[in-house]
């Protein structure tokens, strides 16, 4: 098949000192996990070896909240060919900035 739907992972959310909340006794506070893991979720699904055994080099992922998003725009496609967005470190990613702290924006974090 060439579509492969995968299932949304939870994470534990955590406070301020990375201690994890609790909804109620024994049982965290979880919520959807994001983008990051759907990478996660090609591992857990074994669709890695598929793709890798079709000649798949690149995957597109637009969430299903963003409107605005083009689905394999290819003046953004053409833009991560041409910078060489090909190592297993890279990734395109366009995004907007926050209006403010408190909109319901995702939020990209670069950790290095």
């Amino acid at each position: 098949s060439e579509v492969h739907v995968l299932a949304h992972r939870f994470s534990a959310l955590l406070d301020d000192r990375g201690k994890v909340l609790l909804e109620r006794k024994h049982k965290a506070w979880v919520q959807p996990g994001g983008h990051g893991m759907c990478f996660q979720a090609l591992v857990d699904d074994g669709l890695i070896p598929d793709l890798k055994s079709r000649g798949i080099t690149h995957v597109f992922l637009a969430p299903t909240n963003n409107l605005g998003c083009k689905v394999l725009d290819p003046v953004f496609l053409g833009h991560c060919e041409d910078v060489k967005v090909t190592d297993r470190k890279t990734a395109g990613v366009k995004l907007v900035q926050k209006l403010s702290p408190e909109e319901d924006v995702g939020v990209l974090y670069n950790h290095q």
